[in-house]
């Protein structure tokens, strides 16, 4: 199945901030050398986690690689998940955050058809897939999912385009896009296995509507009042006489 497109872009966008967090990290390598920018390589279902309050997690690092080193294995081909590869990680070609992004597009339209836009074939070649991720267009997904939103759908389209100067150029304008989309904006919380987590769009703080007490539950709280007082007046009252009749005949210590 799929899943709605509320919590969907609703975890798309916890994942691209976290994308564009290690698009734009400052680090240190072994040798001391500093460098801003790491390219995950392996975007996919099986690496976005969430907890049980719907928080998200981009996990295995495994074959990452710093932005401008861009070696590749003996075949020609990056290491990644064939689904899931951008175009010119299956060429061999440098690639950069912007595959990345194919790969979460590939992603996000998972989540929102059920499945990924090319699938192995039956006989389990790799050929197939590899072939329409360079050179098909993917599946309308409105005509798997027709409750998505056009604009939706042509955000997903963009991060799917072929060539890495026609899709989102970074994390946080793909983020953004998702953002506007009225379908984020309209739903403040999302639930995600039996937890939840805001839209990153903070809403806008109110003051609450003044409540309307019903007369009938203004007598009711006098009454409890009245009474309350009453009994707390009789304990007093109990008091003070017990007080006094046990002054007037002493204790039995007073007696002895």
């Amino acid at each position: 199945g799929f899943l709605p497109a509320e919590t969907a872009t609703g975890l798309a966008m916890q994942a691209l901030e976290a994308l564009q967090h290690a698009h734009t990290l400052t680090y240190l390598d072994e040798l001391g050398n500093s460098g801003i920018g790491i390219i995950h390589r392996d975007i996919k279902p099986a690496n976005i986690l969430l907890d049980e309050h719907g928080n998200l997690k981009l996990t295995d690092f495994g074959i990452a690689r710093a932005l401008g080193a861009n070696r590749v294995t003996k075949t020609g081909i990056s290491p990644g998940t064939i689904e899931y590869m951008s175009p010119e990680q299956i060429r061999g070609v440098p690639v950069d955050a912007r595959s990345d992004l194919y790969s979460f597009g590939v992603t996000l339209y998972e989540m929102l058809s059920g499945s990924p836009p090319f699938q192995m074939a039956a006989s389990g070649s790799d050929y197939d897939v590899l072939k329409a991720h360079v050179e098909e267009d993917p599946p309308s997904l409105r005509t798997l999912n027709p409750d998505i939103s056009l604009a939706l759908s042509d955000i997903v389209d963009r991060s799917l385009k072929k060539s890495p100067g026609e899709r989102w150029q970074s994390a946080a304008e793909f983020r953004e896009a998702l953002l506007s989309e009225p379908v984020v904006r309209t739903q403040r919380q999302i639930s995600v296995g039996g937890g939840a987590f805001a839209s990153a769009e903070p809403e806008t703080p109110s003051r609450p509507p003044l409540r309307q007490t019903h007369p009938r539950t203004i007598r009711r709280r006098w009454i409890r009042w009245i009474t309350a007082g009453a009994a707390v007046l009789a304990l007093g009252i109990v008091a003070i006489l017990f007080d006094r009749s046990w002054k007037r005949f002493g204790t039995p210590h007073d007696t002895a």
